[in-house]
Parts: C-alpha cells; sequence; structure tokens
C-alpha cells in the first residue's frame, strides 16, 4: 500500500521482504532522504538512469538500498535479493518498458554499485 500523499496515478511501490527492508523506521521521509546525503542523491539519480520512473517514493527507495546493503553484508545471496525484489519489478513493469526481472536487477545492481 502506498503512503499517505502518494497519487493515484503514481505506482504503487510494493516492499520486498523484510530481508531488505527495515520493520519499522520513525524517521520521515524528509529524514531518511536527507541524511542520505550526497550518497542517496547519487543513488536515486543512478536509479532513474536505469529507468526507475520517480514515484514519490524517495525515502522509501534509499531504505530500500540500505536494506539490501546490510543484507548482502550478512551474507543474503544475489538471488535471493533479486528474488525479493520480484513485487518491486511486477509492480513497475505494468508502466515501463522493463521487465519484472530488469526491475529487480536495478534495484540491486544500482544499490550495490551507488549506495553500499
Amino acid at each position: 500500500m502506498p503512503p499517505a500523499g502518494i497519487q493515484a496515478s503514481e505506482p504503487a511501490t510494493p516492499e520486498p521482504v523484510a530481508a531488505v527492508s527495515d520493520p519499522v523506521d520513525a524517521r520521515s521521509p524528509e529524514q531518511v532522504v536527507a541524511e542520505s546525503g550526497d550518497k542517496g542523491q547519487r543513488y536515486l539519480r543512478a536509479l532513474r538512469g536505469a529507468g526507475i520512473p520517480p514515484a514519490g517514493m524517495d525515502a522509501q527507495e534509499i531504505l530500500y538500498a540500505q536494506g539490501l546493503c546490510r543484507a548482502r553484508a550478512e551474507g543474503t545471496s544475489r538471488a535471493e535479493l533479486l528474488r525479493e525484489f520480484d513485487a518491486v519489478g511486477q509492480a513497475y513493469s505494468k508502466f515501463t518498458p522493463l521487465s519484472p526481472g530488469q526491475v529487480a536487477e536495478a534495484y540491486v545492481v544500482t544499490a550495490e554499485q551507488h549506495y553500499c
């Protein structure tokens, strides 16, 4: 379910399973983005460059990257991370030319190269 403030025309970005997402983050979306600094901004630009359209979910995407980096550091396989981002891929593939697998790959590769 999209957070409050997401317009109906924007995609609802499903959350990956718990291994790559924080269970609760009390920070505001603005705080999440601000605290990610230049690294977060580079990551978000790289996502857009990889074909992931902006959906008003910058904070959630940064949380995805943080969780993904943490999961990789803990030994979660790349294949498992790609499976976890399948739901995100399914949602985005309905309005982008990317396949679900390409969307999942874009999230994982972009986090690995620009955030972790």
